[in-house]
C-alpha cells in the first residue's frame, strides 16, 4: 500500500470515529451529538503539506468549533479519571491542533505572548518529528501528517472509551446531568452576536454587535452559570440582552472623546469636550438609533 492509499484509508478510519462517536454520545444524552456535520472534507492530492493544512483544518473544527458547542473539554476533563491519558500525550495534541491551526492560518509575526507561544508549542512539536522547527520538504511535511493522524486517531479513540466508561460508570446519571448544564450553558461568539441582531433589530437600533459583545459577555456567561438546568437558556439570554442595552443605552452611545476632538478642532483637555459630550448624551439618551456622524452633525448644528 503506497502512501497516499494509507493517508486515505486513515481519513476513514478518522471518519469512523466521528461517526460512532456522535451515534453513542446521542444515546446517553438528549439526542444531541458530539460533533454533528463538518462542513469541511478531508481528502489528498499528493502533497503532503497541503494534506497537513487540510487535516488541522478538519481536526480544529472538529475539537474547537463542532466540538466546543457540545463541551468536548468536558469529556478531555474526564481523561484522568478513566485513566486515559496518563502520559498527557492526548490532551497535549487537543491543544496543539488549536496552536498548529493559528500559526497556519493566522498572522504570528507580531511579538506578543500569546504569539510567542504558539510558535514555541509549534517549533517544539516539529522538531520531535522531524527535527526541525518547521517542515523544510515533503519528506518532513509526511513526517507530520504521519503523526498528526496517529494523535488524532488515538485522541478520538480515547473520547470513544470515555463515553463507553461513562456509560458503565455507577454514576452515570450524575455525570451525564453534569455535561449537560456546562453544554447547555455555553454560548458562542458567533451565537451571542447573532442574538444580539435579534435584539437590535427589534428595537429598530444600529450598534456595533462585536463591541456589545466584548463588554458584555462575561457578566452574562455569569448569568447562564447561575440559571436552573431547565431553563429555556437562548429566551432568558435574549432577554438578558434587552434589558443590558436599555437599562446601558446611555453607555453605549458611540462618541467618544477623540471624536468631538476632531470633528471641532478641539485641544485635548478642554473644557469644551465636557459640554459637547454632556449634550452628545442629551442627543443620544433622546434618540438612540442616531449613528456617530448623526450626532455630530446635531451637535455642529446646535453651535
Amino acid at each position: 500500500m503506497n502512501s497516499s492509499e494509507e493517508v486515505l484509508k486513515s481519513f476513514d478510519k478518522l471518519s469512523g470515529y466521528k461517526k460512532e462517536i456522535d451515534s453513542i454520545v446521542s444515546q446517553i444524552t438528549e439526542g444531541e451529538q458530539l460533533f454533528g456535520s463538518i462542513s469541511i472534507q478531508l481528502n489528498f492530492e499528493g502533497i503532503f503539506e497541503c494534506c497537513f493544512q487540510r487535516i488541522i483544518s478538519w481536526l480544529y473544527t472538529l475539537y474547537w468549533e463542532a466540538g466546543k458547542k457540545s463541551d468536548i473539554k468536558f469529556l478531555v476533563e474526564l481523561f484522568d479519571a478513566f485513566n486515559l491519558d496518563k502520559s498527557k500525550n492526548l490532551s497535549n495534541h487537543f491543544y496543539i491542533v488549536q496552536s498548529l491551526r493559528t500559526l497556519l492560518q493566522h498572522n504570528v509575526a507580531n511579538e506578543d505572548t500569546h504569539n510567542s507561544k504558539v510558535r514555541r508549542n509549534c517549533s517544539e512539536w516539529f522538531e520531535s518529528i522531524c527535527r526541525v522547527s518547521y517542515p523544510e520538504n515533503d519528506s518532513d511535511w509526511e513526517k507530520c501528517v504521519n503523526k498528526l493522524i496517529y494523535d488524532a486517531q488515538s485522541f478520538l479513540e480515547a473520547i470513544l472509551k470515555c463515553i463507553h466508561s461513562i456509560e458503565c460508570d455507577e454514576s452515570k446519571d450524575a455525570i451525564v446531568y453534569q455535561w449537560n448544564i456546562r453544554r447547555k450553558r455555553y454560548f458562542s461568539p458567533w451565537d451571542y452576536d447573532n442574538l444580539i441582531r435579534e435584539v437590535i433589530g427589534d428595537l429598530g437600533i444600529t450598534k456595533d454587535v462585536a463591541k456589545i459583545r466584548t463588554r458584555y459577555q462575561s457578566k452574562w456567561n455569569e448569568f447562564l452559570r447561575n440559571l436552573s438546568i431547565n431553563s429555556d437558556f437562548k429566551f432568558e439570554l435574549k432577554k438578558l440582552i434587552l434589558n443590558t442595552l436599555l437599562e446601558d443605552q446611555e453607555m453605549l452611545m458611540p462618541i467618544i472623546t477623540d471624536d468631538i476632538i476632531l470633528e471641532f478642532d478641539i485641544p485635548a483637555g478642554s473644557p469644551e469636550i465636557y459640554g459637547l459630550l454632556a449634550k452628545a448624551k442629551k442627543i443620544y439618551k433622546s434618540t438612540p438609533e442616531l449613528t456617530k456622524k448623526e450626532i455630530l452633525e446635531k451637535l455642529r448644528a446646535d453651535l
